[in-house]
């Protein structure tokens, strides 16, 4: 994000390709608590006071989109280019909350 705290065409781009939810974004943001070791669906489910299911759900959508890895033990982020991304995504969702959830959303 540049200092004028636009969102990049890059950022876009990977929100409408990559995210499709706001829950998403806070599993993503939980990974990145603890970005040195692996955490169990029960972890990230407690950590946000979600359902289970509905964690291991996007858990499995995010496996499949290449933003976190399974583990076998748990779950953690990706390296890269995509971690680069997901950062960049969280720093913007910190600031500018409301232009990332319309973008998720559509509503650009």
């Amino acid at each position: 994000m540049s200092t004028s705290n636009a969102i990049s065409e890059e950022l876009t781009a990977f929100i409408r390709e990559k995210i499709d939810s706001v829950q998403t974004v806070e599993i993503l943001a939980c990974l990145s608590l603890t970005p040195d070791r692996s955490r169990s669906t029960t972890e990230i489910a407690d950590c946000l006071y979600l359902q289970q299911a509905s964690v291991r759900d996007r858990l499995t959508d995010l496996v499949d989109r290449h933003l976190v890895v399974d583990t076998g033990d748990g779950y953690r982020g990706v390296d890269g280019d995509s971690a680069r991304l997901v950062n960049e995504l969280l720093t913007a969702y910190k600031i500018r909350r409301t232009a990332i959830i319309a973008l998720i959303f559509g509503q650009d």
